[in-house]
């Protein structure tokens, strides 16, 4: 059993250290007596009176020792969170989805969607959590015309591993991929269009439809939800005209969500291919 009166001398030492305030109470104790001698108080204030202004001093003087502590602990904490934490590997996860083969042509335009990465110092509860990818025409000799499209990002279900690591089913894949042309389908065809020269990108941000609350944060956190990229992209060149669905989610690493309302620093963004929708597509009659 621990000793219960183990740093008890450093207790009175903090203490100690706000004798000011001993004082102080001490210092009002001797004037009240004074005023009840010298006025028609005289005999009101009894010693009870007396005690009570000394023990509460004292209480005072315990409290802004404990504060001082806590305020040294609050600021060396704030200090570790800004330390630089060493960059370590991620953590090889098996994931039985095969990768999806991708055809980029070699001698036409190919628009795609690539680098997202979260925006962390936005992300709290009440808000909208944004995400912000890069359009880009791959090709380095053609020019993309007529581009149009629509990209989002949704929040979808998830489920954790072994290693509190988010992974998703192929069924929320596609659930949330139909939710997504469902969109685009009512959009097309006010769509606007521009050129995108060789090798031209453009640096977009995304916000989810949903407000995140404490609930979708917490989820975030235990790896029950995460969230998902999806873009449909049109475009036409010399070879004439192409479509490249592009479709990944967020593998929530630790250290990703820490919450509440936080996302961390230093952390690690791993985003993982759908099992399909992505690559160039062949449209059915009706462009979609």
């Amino acid at each position: 059993m621990a000793n219960p009166f183990d740093h008890f001398g450093s207790f009175l030492l903090a203490v100690y250290s706000h004798l000011f305030t001993l004082l102080a109470g001490c210092v009002l104790t001797v004037i009240l007596n004074f005023i009840e001698k010298h006025t028609p108080l005289k005999g009101k204030m009894t010693w009870k009176v007396d005690l009570g202004i000394v023990l509460l001093f004292l209480f005072f003087a315990c409290f802004q020792a404990w504060q001082d502590e806590y305020r040294r602990a609050s600021d060396l904490d704030a200090q570790l969170r800004a330390k630089p934490l060493p960059q370590q590997p991620p953590p090889l996860i098996n994931v039985n989805v095969p990768p999806p083969v991708v055809n980029i042509p070699h001698d036409g335009a190919y628009v795609t969607v690539s680098d997202p990465s979260l925006n962390s110092s936005e992300y709290r509860i009440g808000g909208h959590l944004s995400v912000s990818p890069t359009i880009k025409n791959l090709s380095a000799t053609q020019v993309a015309m007529g581009v149009k499209g629509l990209t989002a990002v949704l929040i979808i279900n998830s489920f954790a591993n072994d290693t509190h690591q988010s992974l998703v089913f192929q069924k929320d894949e596609d659930a949330a991929w139909n939710q997504f042309m469902t969109i685009y389908s009512q959009q097309r065809k006010n769509m606007p269009e521009t050129n995108y020269g060789p090798s031209q990108n453009q640096f977009v941000t995304l916000w989810t439809p949903q407000i995140i609350d404490s609930a979708i944060d917490a989820a975030f956190r235990g790896g029950t939800k995460t969230i998902m990229i999806l873009s449909r992209l049109e475009w036409s060149d010399d070879r004439g005209s192409h479509t490249n669905d592009f479709c990944e989610w967020l593998q929530d690493m630790p250290g990703v969500f820490i919450g509440p309302g936080q996302i961390g620093g230093h952390m690690v963004e791993i985003f993982h291919q759908c099992g399909r929708h992505n690559g160039l597509v062949s449209l059915k009659i009706g462009g979609v």
